[in-house]
């Protein structure tokens, strides 16, 4: 599937075969700027944009954080 943030900090996943949205996951603490599927198909890397740079690893399976990348002083800008 697809993967897209929004300004609403939501990430959605969308199904490429029929072109609709397939599940809408939010982040309304740390917010979402980019967002980047893993080498796992249910996990994705995720930039915070409130709070903090932290770059942040989260299941989808459960909608849980794995891990947590901090160190960014300032936005992130790519993954």
């Amino acid at each position: 599937g697809l993967i897209s943030s929004s300004n609403d900090d939501s990430i959605v996943i969308y199904d490429c075969n029929d072109g609709k949205i397939k599940r809408t996951v939010y982040s309304k603490k740390y917010g979402c700027d980019l967002v980047k599927y893993t080498h796992a198909p249910n996990a994705v890397l995720h930039s915070s944009n409130k709070n903090d740079d932290i770059i942040r690893y989260l299941s989808l399976h459960d909608n849980k954080y794995l891990r947590y990348f901090s160190g960014h002083t300032k936005q992130v800008v790519a993954l």
